[in-house]
C-alpha cells in the first residue's frame, strides 16, 4: 500500500456543521438545574450538567452525519496481477486450394450438383469463423493478414473487432498470385503484433488446408513459428476441410463438373508448428462444426498477467454513518431518561 490520501466527494454537505453549535445552545441557558438528588447545582451555564449532555451528543450526531454524506474515501496504490485479454491476428489463406468443397463420408461425390446446393467452400468457412470471433469481442484489438503466394496486410490492430470483419468479403482467391507461403505469412503477422504494448498476451489464428508450398529460400513454417515463440506469440491452427475435398470446374459450353482436390490437407504439420508456441490445433471440416470449434477456441484463449499499479477505495461514509447512528441513539437516551428532565 503506498500513495495514502483522503478524498471529499460531496464537500457541500459540510454546511451542516453549522448546525453543531446550534444543538448546543439553550433558550435559558443561565438557569438553576438541580442534580438528580435535589443538591445545587455547581456545573451551572455550562454543558458539562447531566441534564444538558444530550445537546453534546446530539451535537455529535450531526457533525458525523455531515461527514458521512460529504463522502469522505481514503485511497491507495496497490500492485496487482491484471489479466488482459489478448491482441489478435487472424491469418487467413486465400490460395486456390481454398476454393475446395469438401463432402461428408457418408455422401457420394457430388456429380452434377450446383455450386448453389453445395457445401461452403473452405474459404467461405474460414471466413465465417473469422467473422464471429471478431464479433464475439474477445480481443483487446484485431488485425487481417491475407496470403497465398505472399501476405497482404488487410488491416493492422483496430479496437473494432466488427469493422474488420465487414472487411473480410472484399477478400477474392483471384485477387492472389497462387501458392501457400503459411511461414512468410506467420513473419507478416508477427511484424504486426509489434505495435502491442510489453507483456500483454498476443495470439495468432492460422486459418489454412495446411498443405505449404514455401518457394525456394522462403522462411518455412517451422522457422515462423520458432520467431513466434520468441517474441511470446501462441499460435492456434485452425485446418479448414477433410478428406473429401472437390474443385467446381466450369466446362465449355457451359455446366459445371467436380473433380477431387488432388493434395491431402497437412493437418500434422500444422499441429507441429502450433505446439511449438503452446498453441492448439483445431479441425474445421464443414460448417456444422463450427459452433463447436469455436467454444473449444474460447476454452484455449490466452489471457496474460501483468503486474501494475491499481488504485483502491474506502468509503468512510458507512462508518460516519454508523457512529451517527449510535451518537443519536444516546441523545435520546439522555434526553428522555433524566429525572429532571421528566418533570
Amino acid at each position: 500500500m503506498s500513495n495514502l490520501t483522503l478524498h471529499l466527494i460531496h464537500p457541500a454537505w459540510l454546511w451542516l456543521l453549522l448546525l453543531c453549535p446550534v444543538a448546543c445552545l439553550h433558550v435559558n441557558w443561565n438557569a438553576n438545574l438541580p442534580l438528580p438528588d435535589g443538591m445545587a447545582n455547581l456545573t451551572r451555564g455550562t454543558l458539562g450538567h447531566p441534564a444538558r449532555r444530550w445537546r453534546l451528543f446530539l451535537a455529535m450526531a450531526i457533525l458525523l452525519a455531515a461527514l458521512a454524506l460529504a463522502d469522505f474515501r481514503l485511497s491507495w496504490l496497490e500492485q496487482r496481477q491484471t489479466g488482459n485479454r489478448p491482441d489478435v491476428v487472424c491469418v487467413l489463406d486465400v490460395s486456390g486450394s481454398m476454393e475446395a468443397r469438401d463432402w461428408p463420408d457418408s455422401l457420394p461425390p457430388p456429380g452434377d450438383m450446383t455450386l448453389t446446393d453445395a457445401p461452403p467452400s473452405r474459404l467461405e468457412l474460414a471466413k465465417d469463423a473469422v467473422s464471429r470471433l471478431c464479433r464475439q469481442d474477445m480481443a483487446e484489438h484485431y488485425a487481417l493478414v491475407a496470403f497465398a503466394n505472399s501476405p497482404v496486410l488487410v488491416s493492422p490492430l483496430v479496437p473494432q473487432g466488427s469493422w474488420l470483419s465487414s472487411r473480410l468479403s472484399m477478400l477474392q482467391v483471384q485477387q492472389f498470385e497462387d501458392g501457400t507461403a503459411i511461414g512468410e505469412a506467420i513473419a507478416c503477422a508477427l511484424e504486426t503484433l509489434g505495435s502491442s504494448l510489453p507483456g500483454h498476451p498476443a495470439c495468432l489464428l492460422l486459418f489454412t488446408d495446411g498443405v505449404d508450398h514455401t518457394a525456394d529460400g522462403g522462411l518455412t513454417p517451422e522457422e515462423a513459428s520458432l520467431r513466434a515463440r520468441q517474441q511470446g506469440v501462441i499460435i492456434h491452427a485452425i485446418g479448414i476441410g477433410g478428406g473429401h475435398g472437390y474443385h467446381p470446374v466450369e466446362i465449355e459450353g457451359g455446366g459445371l463438373v467436380w473433380k477431387a482436390k488432388g493434395e491431402t490437407p497437412d493437418f500434422q504439420r500444422l499441429k507441429a508448428l502450433s505446439q511449438v508456441t503452446g498453441g492448439h490445433f483445431f479441425l474445421l471440416e464443414e460448417a456444422e462444426k463450427l459452433p463447436g470449434l469455436l467454444g473449444e477456441l474460447q476454452n484455449k484463449w490466452p489471457a496474460g498477467n501483468v503486474i501494475c499499479p491499481v488504485r483502491q477505495e474506502y468509503a468512510l461514509s458507512r462508518v460516519f454513518l454508523l457512529a451517527a447512528l449510535v451518537c443519536a441513539m444516546f441523545a435520546l437516551a439522555s434526553r428522555w431518561s433524566h429525572p429532571v428532565l421528566q418533570g
